[in-house]
């Protein structure tokens, strides 16, 4: 309904929509792997995480487009702010792989 709505006009002043996705270290710390440990220490896992949010990006810029408007994607990751900061989640344990 929004979508129809910015395409009739009826919000001239919109200059853009906002879409939203988790960054990939709040999701790879989020999902174990296999023995337990946070995906984001396997370089493969890791990869496919990434791989998998630079499609969902896509996938949101492509259905934000049609509302005729430019689209604006925020990529949040709130564990970021943790990185260095714990013990477990740094460079230690990605290089100890």
């Amino acid at each position: 309904v929004l979508g129809q709505q910015l395409r009739s006009g009826a919000f001239p002043s919109v200059a853009a929509v906002k879409g939203q996705i988790v960054g990939p270290l709040t999701v790879g710390l989020t999902l174990d792997d296999h023995q337990k440990r946070p995906s984001y220490y396997d370089h493969d896992l890791q990869d496919v995480l990434v791989r998998t949010l630079a499609l969902n990006v896509g996938c949101q810029v492509s259905a934000l487009l049609r509302s005729g408007v430019r689209p604006i994607i925020f990529l949040d990751d709130p564990n970021i702010g943790a990185w260095g900061t714990v013990p477990t989640i740094d460079d230690t344990m990605v290089q100890a792989k």
